[in-house]
């Protein structure tokens, strides 16, 4: 046995040596064109390098995310059965290679009746038959899975079209979206790093009551950090423990430390993106970019008076004052706001009217002393002021209204949005007639009415009367717009307390507040039981008993904007409301139609005219403002509008970035 393993032992050692080394450069070769991959290794990390730019495409028919042509025209992602099923044109099936819509059919009759099941009559399955527009669309089911292939940038410069500005609403008919190609490669996987990240949890301001008023306590916590990230027109591109930042046309800017800036989710007074970078202490310091990009630049924002409001990626645009007749301003003392007037519009004092000079005559015997001694004391006064003049003083900044708010935003369209700071004590309570609320009337004199709330004297309106952070709405006059505070009796026969109240959260799920849209803006309104606040408890605000809760709409007149029976408003922006019921979205018109059917199962808000929806299974699409489906639903995860840019992410085929042309 030994002399035949001795014979053999050197052959089979070979053979052996032979299958390790071509199965290991087998294996190399398979991880590198993606078969498989290995979770401790990154195959992607250096592949944006600023100090190698190489990696050019070869042609414009190297798109990194191009997409088989049977998947053009399979939405089940089959391969076809034989080489005729393959070749089938896009065209056959009603889509071209452009096409930015789910389907080729029209949204007449055949697209908009609907059978008795829910389903749109004469729609199946295929994209052929699925309507382009969510108006018809009542199921999930129908809406088109098919991976059509979104023209790139240089195809539409071809054909006339340019970049959108950055401020630009995307439009039927005069808008397209196109695909960003790059001399680089795009990283193909979703995210490989983490970061911090706030949000906002809403806890009981009484833990014993539970119908106690919430209060909302900001929360640090750790998130995915995308690998391509949109953040006001430009791209953050990980690039393993470097950040590149890239511009909206897809030039590499500059590139720094992951996490040693981070996006401010602000602009300051001249629009530019703001960055932030932790100080020692855990204060912020804030910066922008250099004019050409390549250095961040330490930036004067003050967040007390610079801010919008809120803070996400919104467009440049998004809550700038249109008036330089009024500022805000803040007292450093008791962090109060105000609204100030700049001396060049404050009113001149009228000018002195000038003595009456006496024509020369001769002096009248009994007038002629006084006079004479009148110019000997100006005459002795005048050498002292010719010395030493007084120096000449501009008017000081006046003020519109005084520092007595919690909280305000810039004037935009001749309002603001402002928080009162101070309680009015109920003795000042007033009904329309003048007569004062208390003591207690008769129920037969008051059911039914609703009081505007202010100071007898007039001299503070706050339309709440409640220490509670009450929000409502100033005119250029400083002097609110409409009551945002009520007093009546609820269908349970009890005296509530009805008022706005700012948002809980400061994020884009907050859209719509503070800014009136269309006409209409965005409330948190609170119904708080009356006796148990004031007669029970009076002003400790100890224990509240929150009635009801809910967000809505405000006209300019302060009255409801009236929502779909059953449905709670989840964002608004751009005259379409964000509606849900019973875990479904849709989007709502504020002329009274439906956008997009409430059979979605997620949705974000409109922004440059365009907003992302998620069906079911975790479809993204996007669609305009008239509900006609420009990106259909088939990618894994969209981004907002980012001044003009989009980024997409689809697992088969990793990241893609979109511009908004015209």
């Amino acid at each position: 046995m030994s002399y035949f393993w001795s014979r053999i032992a050197k052959p089979v050692k070979s053979i052996l040596l032979f299958v390790l080394v071509f199965g290991a450069a087998l294996l190399v070769l398979l991880y590198y064109q993606g078969y498989f991959d290995i979770a401790f290794l990154d195959r992607y990390r250096g592949k944006l390098d600023l100090l190698r730019e190489g990696e050019q495409l070869s042609s414009q028919s190297d798109d990194p995310f191009a997409v088989p042509d049977y998947l053009l025209n399979n939405p089940a992602g089959d391969p076809p059965a034989d080489s005729s099923a393959a070749g089938t044109s896009a065209e056959a099936s009603g889509q071209g290679e452009d096409s930015l819509s789910g389907a080729g059919s029209d949204t007449g009759s055949e697209a908009g009746s609907s059978d008795g099941s829910g389903r749109t009559a004469g729609s199946g399955d295929t994209p052929e038959a699925a309507p382009d527009n969510l108006r018809f669309v009542y199921d999930a089911a129908v809406l088109p899975d098919a991976r059509e292939k979104v023209p790139s940038v240089s195809e539409l410069f071809e054909s006339g079209m340019t970049y959108a500005p950055e401020t630009a609403v995307f439009e039927p008919g005069k808008n397209a979206l196109g695909k960003l190609t790059f001399d680089f490669q795009l990283p193909e996987i979703y995210t490989d790093s983490w970061c911090h990240a706030t949000s906002y949890r809403l806890l009981p301001m009484d833990p014993k009551n539970p119908d106690s008023a919430l209060i909302s306590k900001p929360v640090t916590y750790i998130k995915e950090r995308l690998a391509v990230e949109v953040y006001m027109g430009y791209l953050l591109i990980e690039n393993g423990d470097k950040t590149v930042l890239v511009s909206s046309e897809g030039e590499p800017l500059c590139s720094f430390e992951t996490g040693r800036y981070e996006p401010a989710y602000a602009r300051d007074r001249e629009d530019r993106p703001l960055f932030t970078r932790e100080r020692n202490n855990g204060s912020l310091l804030y910066f922008h970019l250099s004019a050409d990009g390549k250095n961040f630049v330490l930036s004067g924002y003050n967040p007390q008076t610079d801010s919008r409001g809120l803070n996400f990626d919104y467009p440049a645009d998004y809550g700038k004052t249109d008036t330089d007749r009024i500022y805000l301003d803040v007292d450093a003392g008791s962090g109060l706001y105000g609204y100030r007037i700049p001396a060049q519009y404050m009113p001149q004092p009228e000018p002195a009217a000038k003595p009456e000079t006496k024509t020369e005559s001769a002096p009248d015997a009994d007038t002629d002393a006084e006079p004479q001694a009148e110019s000997e004391g100006e005459s002795e006064a005048e050498p002292e002021s010719e010395a030493e003049p007084e120096p000449v003083r501009e008017p000081e900044p006046g003020y519109l209204t005084l520092y007595q708010f919690r909280s305000a935003t810039p004037f935009r369209e001749g309002k603001a949005a402002v928080v009162a700071a101070e309680p009015i004590p109920t003795y000042y309570y007033i009904r329309p007639n003048g007569k004062a609320l208390f003591p207690w009337s008769e129920r037969s004199e008051i059911e039914g009415q609703y009081y505007t709330v202010g100071r007898s004297d007039g001299s503070f309106v706050n339309n709440s009367g409640i220490d509670r952070s009450v929000l409502y709405f100033i005119g250029e006059d400083g002097k609110p717009l409409f009551p945002t505070g009520k007093l009546f009796y609820n269908e349970q026969d009890r005296r509530v307390f009805s008022s706005c109240q700012p948002p809980y959260s400061y994020g884009i799920e907050s859209l719509g507040s503070y800014y009136f849209d269309e006409g209409l803006v965005r409330v948190r309104m609170q119904i708080i039981d009356f006796w148990r606040y004031f007669c029970r408890i009076g002003y400790t605000g100890a224990e509240i008993k929150v009635m009801d809760e809910y967000d809505a709409l405000l006209r300019e007149d302060g009255t409801e904007f009236a929502l779909p029976a059953g449905f709670s408003l989840k964002g608004y922006s751009e005259g379409r409301l964000i509606l849900s019921r019973e875990g479904k979205y849709g989007v709502f018109s504020v002329t009274g139609e439906w956008i997009a059917q409430p059979i979605f199962a997620d949705a974000g808000p409109f922004i440059g005219g365009l907003a992302p929806l998620k069906t079911e299974d975790g479809r993204w699409g996007m669609i305009d403002t008239d509900g006609n489906i420009v990106l259909p639903f088939t990618y894994d995860a969209i981004s907002q509008v980012s001044s003009g840019v989009i980024a997409c992410w689809r697992e088969e085929n990793g990241w893609s970035v979109l511009r908004i042309m015209e």
